[in-house]
């Protein structure tokens, strides 16, 4: 848990509280371990987000809502912040892998050559294909389920919309998904 305020002259206080399963937590704190390390603090993912906009980045101002999306291999996480404080989280079974696959069964080329010419955008050596039209309709589906799940805060917020989106994670680096974002959510 976390204080966020006081309320109240003090007789009251906001209170960030979050839940994790123990086995969660256990398995990073195995792979610390294995690594020779002793954990100290293992943070939420969407708080270390906020951590690493907070330690790049100015400080919000008043009334300045911002987007954190991180793309992973397997599932997107969403992180709101309203005036520093995140005020919504949401995950999306989707990631880097979708667009992998996607390249794999559009081209019938093995999930390695998928990857590899995802990453690169070359094939053999060779610019084999338009990358950025073959991955469009995946950062499409992609960009309509972040539209969506945002909408929910949309439905839940009493301030302006979303000012600034900040992409992260290997998934954001995918050719043009960027632009669909900034398309479809009409938001820079």
């Amino acid at each position: 848990y976390e204080v966020l305020g006081y309320l109240e002259g003090g007789n009251k206080m906001e209170v960030l509280l979050v839940a994790v399963k123990k086995e969660i937590v256990n398995s990073f704190a195995d792979v610390i371990e294995a690594a020779g390390l002793t954990p100290a603090i293992i943070d939420v993912d969407y708080f270390a987000m906020e951590s690493m906009y907070e330690t790049n980045y100015e400080p919000q101002t008043a009334g300045e809502v911002i987007g954190l999306i991180h793309i992973g291999a397997h599932y997107t996480s969403i992180n709101v912040l309203s005036n520093g404080i995140s005020t919504f989280t949401g995950d999306l079974p989707v990631g880097g892998q979708e667009f992998t696959d996607s390249l794999r069964r559009a081209m019938q080329i093995s999930e390695e050559d998928a990857e590899a010419f995802k990453i690169a955008g070359l094939m053999n050596g060779d610019k084999a294909a338009d990358l950025e039209a073959l991955l469009r309709p995946t950062a499409q589906s992609l960009a309509e389920d972040i539209q969506r799940t945002l909408s929910l805060y949309g439905a839940i917020a009493s301030e302006e919309g979303i000012r600034n989106i900040y992409l992260t994670g290997g998934g954001a680096k995918v050719v043009g998904l960027t632009s669909v974002m900034e398309e479809r959510l009409g938001v820079p």
